[in-house]
C-alpha cells in the first residue's frame, strides 16, 4: 500500500514537470506498479519457501552428522574389540604352541 502511493505520487510529480499522461498512458504506468508489485510478493514467497527449505535441510544435516558421529563412535569400539580379541588369540595360539 505504502509503495503503490510513493508510486502514485511519483506518478503525479512527474506528470506535472512534463507534458501530461494520456489515460493510456496512466494506466500502463499504473499496471507497470501493479506488475512490479506482484513480481516483490511473489519472490518474497519464493524467499520464505527458500528459507523454509534451508531450515529443513539443516536440521537434516544436524541428523545425518549426529549419525555419523555415533556410527564412528561404534566402529572405534568395535575396532577395539578386534584389536582385543586378536591379542587373545595371539596369546592362546602361544600357548598352544
Amino acid at each position: 500500500m505504502i509503495m503503490e502511493a510513493n508510486c502514485l505520487d511519483a506518478l503525479e510529480m512527474k506528470s506535472k514537470a512534463s507534458d501530461p499522461l494520456s489515460t493510456r498512458e496512466r494506466e500502463d504506468y499504473i499496471r507497470q506498479i501493479n506488475d512490479l508489485q506482484s513480481l516483490v510478493k511473489s519472490q518474497q514467497v519464493m524467499m520464505a519457501d527458500l528459507r523454509s527449505t534451508m531450515a529443513t535441510m539443516s536440521q537434516s544435516m544436524d541428523s545425518l552428522n549426529k549419525s555419523t558421529v555415533h556410527k564412528d563412535e561404534i566402529i572405534a569400539e568395535m575396532s577395539e574389540t578386534i584389536k582385543r580379541l586378536e591379542e587373545e588369540i595371539r596369546k592362546l595360539r602361544e600357548r598352544n604352541d
